[in-house]
């Protein structure tokens, strides 16, 4: 089991979650977008070759990052393994995820960068639309054509607040102080 109670521990985990939240999402298709369960707080698009790489980070550095008490930890391990064990579409796997963190942190969306280029639902579209306006002046949320998906990988690592990397992605994510579900 990944040791957190050390500086260098936490240190580790911030560094992984850096590094992950800078890959290409050409490169490294699938992804998500969560929240602090208790603030709010929306951190930064994170990008993976699968979902296996996904949820082996979300098991180990996602949750490393929360210092939950052991017993939290394992009620969380134990969830995050019965995620695991079946197959979800990119929705479901987002719900699912953020039943098993039981509140700690909320799975806004998971899926492919294809579908973030094209696809339907709300944080795809929304982000479009931001995407455009910062660089049009005119926001839309329809899907991107081919000669925008450079510019969106850019925009991704410029954005800071509702989505995107942080201005340093190397920096620690926002602060969880984790609420749990009533």
């Amino acid at each position: 089991m990944l040791s957190v109670a050390s500086t260098g521990g936490m240190r580790s985990l911030y560094e992984r979650y850096g590094e992950v939240a800078r890959r290409d999402p050409r490169a490294f298709p699938v992804g998500y977008l969560a929240a602090d369960g208790a603030t709010g707080a929306v951190a930064p698009f994170l990008w993976f070759r699968d979902e296996a790489e996904l949820l082996r980070f979300v098991g180990t550095t996602e949750l490393g990052l929360l210092r939950l008490a052991p017993l939290a930890h394992v009620e969380v391990l134990d969830a995050l393994g019965a995620v695991a064990r079946r197959e979800h579409d990119p929705d479901h796997l987002a719900m699912a995820l953020t039943v098993a963190f039981r509140g700690w942190t909320e799975f806004l969306w998971t899926g492919s960068f294809t579908a973030l280029c094209g696809g339907d639902g709300e944080i795809p579209s929304e982000l479009r639309a931001e995407f455009r306006a910062a660089r049009h002046g005119a926001a839309s949320g329809a899907p991107l054509a081919p000669d925008e998906i450079a510019d969106l990988v850019g925009f991704l690592g410029t954005i800071a607040g509702s989505y995107g990397q942080p201005p340093d992605a190397g920096a620690p994510p926002p602060s969880r102080r984790p609420v749990p579900i009533r």
